[in-house]
C-alpha cells in the first residue's frame, strides 16, 4: 500500500524505486526538489519523518519565511522515501500558545536567527515537520510506528607500533564489521559483513542463522571505502557505534581525508560536552549515532559500568567475546580469525543496545552528574547529531522527546531566582527543616513545565483573540506571588511579565524526571538501612546526591544564556512557581506560630522550640501536613513537602552560612569554611572547633569563656610559632591540583610555589591571624560572642589576673 502511495504521491517527479535493494527496507528516492503540498499529502496519509538535514549549509543566509533545501528521510511500514523541499515557517498568529516572542510584536517570525543548521531544523519542527510526529503544531505522538532498521558499526585497531599504548585515530585498521544482529533478534533476515586489513582469517564457527560475508581489503583507506559503501548500500534508519569518546568515526575520518567520495561527508561539529567532535552524514538520511559523551567513573543510575559486557549481561543478550590482546603485528602472516569474530560480536551488541535501551535510561548512563553533558544530551533532538539520544525510546514506543519545537530565543536578561528569606543571625535550639520533595523536578513533572509550551503573557495576551486557549479570568490583576489556574493554563506573574503555562501530556523527558526522583527515593531510604559513615551508607548517599545534581541538571538547562533546551520565560515559569511554594510554606509556617529563620530556594528553617528530638520532629511532621493541606486544589498538590531535618541547635550567620547540630551531636556546616580557592589547614581548624563549643547546650558565659581561652590559646601559640608548621602553610588548589606546598629548608618549614619556582618565603604570623579572624568573625557575631580583638583582650586579662597573686606573695617574701 505504502508502495502505492509513493507512486501515487510523486507522479510527476524524478522518483527512483527500490534505490537500495540490498537494504531490509524499501526506498524510494526522489531526485528533483518537490513541493511542500506534496508532503503534507504524504504524511496526512500516516508517513512520518525520521531524519532532517540540510545538504549545502551554506545556503539561505538570507531568509524570508522559508528554509531553503531541507531534505527529509520519511517512513511508513518498512517504506521509506528521501526527498528534498523548501518548508515556509509558521508565523506567531498560526501557533496555539506554543509561541515565546521574548520582544512581543516586534516581529511576526518564530526564530529571529537561522544562521546555522541547526536553527533551521528547529524552525523547520516548530513549523510542523518533526520527527517521529504528526504534522501540526503542538506535543503529540503518532499512532503506529514504523519498523526502523537498525546496524552497529565497530572498528578494532592494533598499537602494536606504540608498544600496546593508547588508540589513536592513525593507527592500522584491523577490521571493520557492519552488522544488524538479525541472527539473534529475527527482526530482519542477518547481514554482516566483515571486512579485515591484513593477516589471514581462518574458518570462523558462526552462530546458527549467521550470514556473515568476510573479504580481505588493503589497508585502511580501503577498507573504510568499502565500510562506507556497505553502509550506503544498506542504507538503514541508524548506524550505532558504541564508544565513549567519538574513536570509530575519528578512525574512519583520519583514514579517508584524501578520498574526494567519502571524505567530504566527515565533518568536525561541536558534540555533547566533549567539545568538538567528527560528524558523518550520508545523503540517503541514515543517522550515524557515535556515543560521543564522556561519562562518571562512578556507577550513575542503576548501571555498574558502561562496558558492553555489563550491559549485555543487563538485557540479557549473547555476552561480549575476549579477543585477547588487539596489539598484534602488521603482517600477511598475523592470524586475525578471533578478531574478526570479537569485532562481529561488538558489532551486534551496538546494534542490540539501541533496539533495548530507553532514552532516559541512555541519558542518565551517559550523564553521570555533568550538568553540560546533561543539557546537551536534551538539546537539539531535531538535529541529526543529537538524535541518538532519543532514538531508542522514540523506536520502541513511538514517543520523543519533543524540545525540538522549541520556538523561543534566549537574551541577555536574566530570570528572577529563588526565593530567599532574609537571614535571622543567631542561635536556634529545636530547629526543623521543611523543603520540597524535588521540588524543581515535581513542579516540571507536575505542572509538564518542561515541555516547551510556555509563553510570556505579554505575547499572550497579545495573540489571546488569535488562540484557541482561553485564559482564566482576572488576569489583570493576579499578584506577584499568586497563581490562578483553570485546570488548563496556569498563569504566574514575574516582575515583569505574566507567565502562562500550559499543561500537557507526559513525554519522554518526563518519564525521566519520574525515574530520577525514584532512583534518588530509592539511594536515600536504602543508605538509611546502614549504619551513618559506613562505607555503603557513603555509597548511597553519594548515589542519591547524584540523582539530585541531574535533576537540577535538567532544570539549569533551561535558563542558559545560549541554552537550546528552552528559554529563559519556562526557566522563569519553573522559578516563579518553585517562588510561589516556597512563600506558601513560609506563611503555613508564620501563621502556626512557628518563625521561619532562614530559607532558600526550596527549604525553610522553621524555629519549632522542641527539647526532644520527638517534639521536634513531631512539631516538623505537623507543619508539614499543614503544607500539603494547604496546596489542596491548586497546580500545585502533587508537589509534597518533607521533612529532611531535624535539628538541636543551628548557627546562622549570613545567606547561605549556617551550622547545624542533631540529635546525635553530628555538626554539619554550610558555607562556613573557608571556600576560597587558597585554605589554611589552621583557619579550618580553628573554624570547627569554634562551631563545636557555641552549638552546645552550655550557658552563654560557659560558650564565651571556651571560646575565649581557645582562641587566646591559639593566638599565643601561632605568636610563638609553637603551631605545627604543616598548619601553617597555605596550599592553592587549582583544577583540585596543589600548586602550593611546603618543604624544609634550613631546618625549617618554608612555602614553596610549585609551578613557577619562585623564591623561597617564609609564612607572615600577622597574615596567618587575619585569616583565622576572617574565618570565624561572621559566627562569633551571630551568636553575639563579640569580636575576635574582644575576646583576645578578655584572654589577656584572664591571663594578668592569675599571674597577680603570684606576684605580690613573692614581693612579701623579699621583704
Amino acid at each position: 500500500m505504502a508502495r502505492n502511495e509513493v507512486e501515487a504521491a510523486f507522479s510527476d517527479y524524478n522518483l527512483i524505486m527500490d534505490a537500495y535493494p540490498m537494504s531490509d527496507l524499501n526506498i524510494h528516492v526522489v531526485r528533483t526538489k518537490v513541493a511542500i503540498d506534496v508532503v503534507d499529502t504524504i504524511m496526512d496519509m500516516g508517513w512520518v519523518v525520521i531524519s532532517t538535514w540540510i545538504e549545502d549549509e551554506t545556503t539561505s543566509k538570507h531568509w524570508d519565511n522559508t528554509v531553503t533545501d531541507v531534505s527529509f528521510r520519511m517512513a511508513k511500514g518498512i517504506d521509506r522515501v528521501v526527498l528534498t523541499t523548501d518548508v515556509p515557517l509558521a508565523i506567531a498568529w498560526d501557533t496555539v500558545v506554543n509561541i515565546d516572542s521574548d520582544d512581543p510584536g516586534s516581529s511576526p517570525e518564530i526564530i529571529t536567527n537561522l544562521r546555522q543548521m541547526t536553527q533551521k531544523l528547529r524552525a523547520v519542527a516548530i513549523s510542523g515537520y518533526s520527527p517521529l510526529a504528526p504534522k501540526g503544531l503542538g506535543i503529540s505522538s503518532i499512532s503506529t510506528m514504523p519498523k526502523m532498521s537498525i546496524v552497529g558499526l565497530d572498528i578494532e585497531v592494533t598499537t602494536e607500533v606504540r608498544n600496546g599504548g593508547m588508540c589513536l585515530p592513525h593507527d592500522p585498521i584491523i577490521s571493520t564489521v557492519v552488522s544488524n544482529g538479525g541472527w539473534y533478534d529475527k527482526e530482519f533476515d542477518d547481514k554482516c559483513f566483515c571486512l579485515y586489513a591484513f593477516g589471514k582469517c581462518g574458518k570462523i564457527k558462526w552462530p546458527e542463522g549467521r550470514s556473515a560475508h568476510v573479504t580481505k581489503v588493503s589497508g585502511n583507506e580501503e577498507i573504510v571505502r568499502e565500510t562506507y559503501k556497505i553502509i550506503n548500500t544498506l542504507s538503514p534508519d541508524f548506524v550505532n557505534i558504541h564508544n565513549g569518546f567519538n574513536f570509530d568515526l575519528r578512525c574512519m575520518a583520519a583514514s579517508s581525508y584524501a578520498d574526494p567520495l567519502i571524505g567530504p561527508t566527515f565533518s568536525e561539529r561541536r558534540l555533547g560536552n566533549v567539545g568538538v567532535g567528527v560528524s558523518w552524514k550520508l545523503d540517503n538520511g541514515t543517522m550515524i549515532v557515535d556515543s560521543m559523551y564522556t561519562a562518571s567513573t562512578e556507577p550513575t543510575s542503576n548501571w555498574p559500568s558502561l562496558a558492553l559486557a555489563k550491559m549485555s549481561e543487563k538485557f540479557d543478550l549473547p555476552p561480549k567475546m575476549d579477543s585477547g590482546s588487539l596489539s598484534i603485528t602488521v603482517s600477511d602472516e598475523t592470524d586475525v580469525t578471533k578478531i574478526v569474530e570479537y569485532n562481529a560480536r561488538d558489532a551486534d551488541l551496538h546494534a542490540w543496545l539501541a533496539k533495548n535501551m530507553s532514552m532516559c535510561e541512555r541519558i542518565c548512563m551517559l550523564a553521570g552528574v555533568s550538568r553540560g553533558t546533561l543539557s546537551d544530551a536534551i538539546a537539539n533532538n531535531t538535529a541529526v547529531l543529537m538524535f541518538c539520544l532519543q532514538q531508542s525510546e522514540a523506536l520502541k514506543r513511538g514517543l520523543m522527546l519533543d524540545l525540538s519545537r522549541n520556538t523561543s530565543i534566549t537574551d541577555n536578561t536574566k530570570y528572577e531566582g529563588g526565593f530567599v528569606v532574609t537571614p535571622r543571625p543567631g542561635c536556634y535550639e529545636g530547629v526543623a527543616m521543611l523543603d520540597g520533595n524535588s521540588l524543581y523536578g515535581s513542579i516540571m513533572k507536575h505542572l509538564q513545565i518542561y515541555i516547551d509550551r510556555c509563553a510570556s503573557a505579554p505575547t499572550i495576551k497579545l495573540l489571546a483573540q488569535k488562540t484557541a486557549v482561553a485564559l482564566p479570568e482576572g488576569v489583570e490583576e493576579v499578584e506577584t506571588k499568586g497563581v490562578v489556574w483553570n485546570k488548563e493554563v496556569v498563569v504566574m506573574k514575574t516582575k515583569r511579565a505574566f507567565i502562562s503555562v500550559v499543561q500537557g501530556d507526559e513525554t519522554i523527558l518526563g518519564d525521566m524526571i519520574t525515574m530520577l526522583m525514584e532512583l534518588r527515593t530509592y539511594a536515600r531510604a536504602t543508605a538509611s538501612k546502614f549504619e551513618v559513615g559506613s562505607k555503603e551508607w557513603m555509597m548511597w548517599t553519594i548515589m542519591a546526591q547524584c540523582y539530585k545534581l541531574l535533576l537540577v541538571s535538567v532544570y539549569g538547562a533551561t535558563g542558559g544564556r545560549h541554552s537550546i533546551l528552552s528559554s529563559r520565560v519556562c526557566a522563569e515559569a519553573i522559578t516563579c512557581a518553585a517562588r510561589y511554594y516556597v512563600k506558601n510554606m513560609i506563611s503555613v509556617c508564620e501563621i502556626n506560630d512557628n518563625k521561619v529563620v532562614y530559607g532558600d530556594t526550596d527549604s525553610v528553617f522553621p524555629h519549632v522550640g522542641g527539647s526532644t528530638e520527638i517534639e521536634c520532629k513531631t512539631a516538623g511532621e505537623r507543619l508539614k501536613m499543614l503544607i500539603d493541606e494547604s496546596l489542596l486544589g491548586t497546580p500545585f498538590e502533587n508537589v509534597k513537602a518533607d521533612l529532611k531535618g531535624n535539628y538541636k541547635y543551628m548557627l546562622i550567620t549570613s545567606r547561605k552560612k549556617y551550622s547545624t547540630v542533631d540529635w546525635k551531636g553530628l555538626v554539619e556546616t554550610k558555607g562556613m569554611t573557608p571556600v576560597k580557592r587558597d585554605t589554611l589547614p589552621l583557619a579550618k581548624y580553628v573554624t570547627n572547633k569554634v562551631l563545636a563549643m557555641i552549638n552546645t547546650s552550655d550557658a552563654f558565659e560557659t560558650k564565651k569563656r571556651n571560646v575565649t581561652m581557645f582562641l587566646g590559646k591559639t593566638m599565643a601559640a601561632v605568636a610563638k610559632r609553637d603551631v605545627p608548621p604543616t598548619l601553617l602553610m597555605l596550599e592553592t588548589k587549582i583544577n583540585c591540583q596543589p600548586h602550593y606546598k611546603y618543604k624544609k629548608s634550613d631546618g625549617g618549614f618554608v612555602s614553596v610555589l610549585v609551578d613557577s619556582g619562585s623564591e623561597v618565603t617564609d609564612v607572615s604570623r600577622r597574615w596567618v591571624v587575619e585569616r583565622i579572624t576572617g574565618s570565624i568573625s561572621n559566627i562569633l557575631d551571630a551568636a553575639g560572642l563579640g569580636t575576635v580583638s574582644s575576646l583576645l583582650f578578655s584572654y589577656k586579662m584572664m591571663e594578668k589576673r592569675k599571674k597577680r597573686p603570684i606576684t605580690a606573695r613573692t614581693e612579701s617574701t623579699q621583704d
